[in-house]
C-alpha cells in the first residue's frame, strides 16, 4: 500500500537531517568570508586560453607520462564510446562521470583549425591535444579516471624521456610511441631547440629550489629563483602561443622494427673519426648521434616503410660537415646555460623561418634547401674538402 504521509520515524529523521545542514551552512559560513569566495571565484573564470594552457603543462609535469591519445576511428558522437591508447595499455574507453563522455564533441578538432598539406599524411593542426589521466580503473573496461586536455607538441617535447629524430627534424619520435611531423622542416628544428632552452630552465629553477630548500645556497636566491621563475614563465607561455603545424599518430608495435636507422651499414671514415675523437656519441642500437640524456638526432629512417637494408645520410663529407654544425648548435643549446640577460624574444625564435631556396650541387649531385649562408658554407665546404 502507497504511503501518502510520512510515519513518525521518518518525520524525525528528515528534521534531524534539515537540523545538520543548517549547522553545516552556519558553519561554513562562521569559517569564510562569503565576499572573498565569489570574488576568487569570479577571477577564476577570467582565465585567457593560453593562461588555461599554462596552467595544463604544470599539472601535466607531474602526470606525465600519463596520457593517452585519440583512436584515428573515433566519431565523437555523444552515443559512442570514444577510445583512447597509452603506451603500455590500448582501447581504453571515458568514465562517465567525465565530462568529455557526456560531451565528446569537445575532443574534436574545429575544421577552421586542420590543414592539408600536399606530400603529408593525417591531419596538420596546430592544436592537436592529448589527455593527461590520473588513474586508469579497471572493471568490466578500463576507463580513464580524472582525465584533462594537454596541448600535444609541448607536452611531449618538454616531458618525454626520450625524443628521437630523423637528419633534418621533420619527423620526432616521443617516448617510441608518439610520431610528430612537421609541415617544414626549420620549424621542427626551431621547436626543438626552444624546447631544449625551456627544459634546461626548468630544470635550473628545480635544481635551486632544491639547494634553497638544503640551505645550500646565499642569501639572495630568492631574488634569482624568482628571476628564473618569470623568465620561465613568460617563454613557456610563447611556446604554448606559437602556431606551429604538425602532425600526430601512434607508433604501431610492427613499425617498431623499421623505424631506426641502427648501425652504419657502410663504413664511414670522417664519421667514425668524430666517434674515436669523442665529438659525436653514436647510439648503439637506434643509429644516430646521442645529444645529451633524452635526445638522440637522426636515428628514424626517411620513412616508416619497410626497407631491406639499413642506409645512412651520411656519406658524403659535405653531409658530415652539415651534420657537424647541428650537433653543434643543439649541443650547446643543450649544455649552456639560459640566464636573464638573454636577448631575443623566444616566440621570435620559433616563428620566425630564415628564407631558404632550392640549390643544386654540381659536386654532390645533389639537390638541398638552403639559405643563401648556408649555401655559402656548402660551397666553402667542398673548397676545403675538395673531393677524391
Amino acid at each position: 500500500m502507497k504511503k501518502d504521509f510520512p510515519t513518525r520515524g521518518e518525520s524525525d529523521d528528515e528534521n534531524e537531517n534539515y537540523e545538520c545542514n543548517d549547522i553545516k551552512d552556519l558553519e561554513f559560513r562562521l569559517a569564510h568570508d562569503l565576499n572573498k569566495l565569489q570574488e576568487v571565484s569570479t577571477r577564476s573564470q577570467c582565465f585567457t586560453q593560453h593562461q588555461i594552457n599554462l596552467l595544463k603543462i604544470i599539472l601535466c609535469s607531474g602526470l606525465y607520462p600519463q596520457v593517452a591519445i585519440s583512436d584515428e576511428c573515433n566519431t565523437f558522437k555523444p552515443n559512442s564510446d570514444q577510445v583512447f591508447h597509452t603506451k603500455r595499455k590500448g582501447f581504453l574507453v571515458l568514465h562517465p562521470t567525465s565530462v568529455f563522455f557526456s560531451q565528446p564533441d569537445l575532443l574534436q578538432l574545429p575544421d577552421n583549425d586542420m590543414t592539408e598539406i600536399a606530400g603529408h599524411k593525417g591531419i596538420m593542426s596546430s592544436k592537436h591535444e592529448l589527455l593527461a589521466y590520473v588513474s586508469i580503473l579497471e572493471t568490466n573496461k578500463p576507463y580513464l579516471i580524472n582525465s584533462v586536455r594537454v596541448p600535444a607538441m609541448e607536452t611531449l617535447l618538454l616531458f618525454s624521456n626520450t625524443i628521437d629524430t630523423n637528419r633534418n627534424c621533420s619527423r620526432m619520435v616521443c617516448d617510441g610511441w608518439l610520431e610528430l611531423t612537421f609541415a617544414h622542416a626549420d620549424e621542427g628544428e626551431q621547436v626543438l631547440i626552444s624546447a631544449i632552452l625551456l627544459r634546461s630552465l626548468w630544470q635550473n629553477l628545480i635544481t635551486s629550489r632544491l639547494q634553497e630548500k638544503s640551505h645550500q645556497r646565499r642569501q639572495n636566491s630568492d631574488q634569482s629563483n624568482s628571476k628564473l621563475e618569470h623568465d620561465l614563465t613568460e617563454k613557456l607561455a610563447e611556446f604554448i602561443n606559437s602556431k606551429i603545424v604538425y602532425s600526430i599518430r601512434r607508433i604501431m608495435t610492427a613499425e617498431l622494427k623499421h623505424l631506426y636507422v641502427g648501425q652504419l651499414s657502410e663504413p664511414n671514415t670522417e664519421f667514425q673519426r668524430m666517434i674515436k675523437s669523442n665529438q659525436i656519441n653514436h647510439h648503439p642500437i637506434k643509429g644516430g648521434i646521442i645529444v645529451n640524456d633524452y635526445l638522440i638526432y637522426n636515428c628514424l629512417q626517411n620513412n616508416t616503410s619497410i626497407q631491406k637494408q639499413n642506409t645512412s645520410s651520411i656519406q658524403q663529407h659535405c653531409d658530415t660537415s652539415f651534420l657537424d654544425s647541428f650537433l653543434k648548435k643543439l649541443q650547446h643549446e643543450a649544455t649552456c646555460e639560459i640566464t636573464s640577460q638573454e636577448s631575443g624574444s623566444l616566440q621570435k625564435e620559433i616563428i620566425s623561418t630564415s628564407q631558404h631556396q632550392f640549390f643544386f650541387c654540381t659536386e654532390c649531385q645533389k639537390e638541398f634547401l638552403f639559405t643563401n649562408t648556408e649555401i655559402l658554407k656548402h660551397k666553402r665546404n667542398h673548397k676545403n674538402f675538395p673531393k677524391v
